[in-house]
């Protein structure tokens, strides 16, 4: 296939006989629904989160890094195992760009899922951290809680620097870009996403079905009960950031 994947990737995309693929995003940006859709393909076995922290314990932990380091080198063989024609998975944020570079290289797509809201994200990782639960398949009874404004200033933070961290390592990068708002966030938009997903990959496009669903029964504004202090101060700091 020539030419690029989508006005913002780099270069041309490296098509192989059998696909495969990693998602490149942050935390609470709706890669498990993305996930969700693309597993539901009969065509696609998605292999979740590719280099979860918690599976790598113990010794394990030192390995993951070099991994991270290193994905072209680890992933093709254990995509070897893969069931389906496509296979692929999330990688974390701080996969190095050399290792996405290389795996492009070799004929992965990367797909590149951004979420525009900081707040949101900032909001959404808070309350699943203070909840004990990241992941749900149903609105379950939503929990009240206090988020502490630091753990909340500590994710703004955090988050912003990936965001340049991210833009800066896609640059060169040939990519699908999807965002969470445009593309996922309401399930009318969910069957053109995933068409222009297996456009990419090289699979048939047929009907898929998310099964991941918003985490709580109730909105953030309800859940959080200093909510408007820390929307203050997320508006705070954007006024005053450089």
């Amino acid at each position: 296939m020539a030419g690029p994947l989508h006005p913002d990737a780099a270069g041309p995309l490296v098509r192989r006989a059998s696909p495969r693929f990693v998602i490149y995003a942050q935390g609470r940006t709706g890669s498990h629904l993305l996930m969700s859709l693309l597993g539901s393909h009969s065509q696609v076995e998605c292999a979740g989160e590719l280099l979860n922290r918690q599976d790598w314990t113990g010794w394990r932990q030192y390995a993951r890094r070099a991994v991270l380091r290193a994905p072209d080198l680890y992933l093709p063989l254990r995509s070897r195992a893969a069931t389906r024609l496509c296979w692929g998975g999330k990688v974390p944020i701080a996969t190095s760009a050399r290792g996405l570079a290389r795996l492009q290289a070799q004929g992965w797509c990367v797909l590149f899922l951004e979420r525009t809201s900081i707040f949101d994200r900032a909001i959404s990782w808070c309350v699943a951290t203070l909840a004990g639960r990241f992941q749900s398949t149903g609105r379950e009874q939503a929990p009240r809680l206090l988020v502490p404004e630091p753990l909340f200033l500590e994710q703004l933070a955090f988050r912003a620097y990936w965001d340049r961290e991210s833009q800066r390592v896609m640059q060169d990068i040939p990519h699908l870009r999807l965002n969470y708002e445009a593309d996922l966030a309401q399930p009318a938009l969910w069957q053109q996403t995933a068409s222009r997903v297996c456009a990419t990959l090289g699979v048939t496009s047929e009907p898929l079905a998310g099964q991941t669903a918003r985490s709580w029964d109730r909105r953030y504004d309800e859940i959080v009960e200093n909510y408007d202090r820390l929307l203050r101060l997320y508006e705070a700091t954007v006024t005053t950031a450089p």
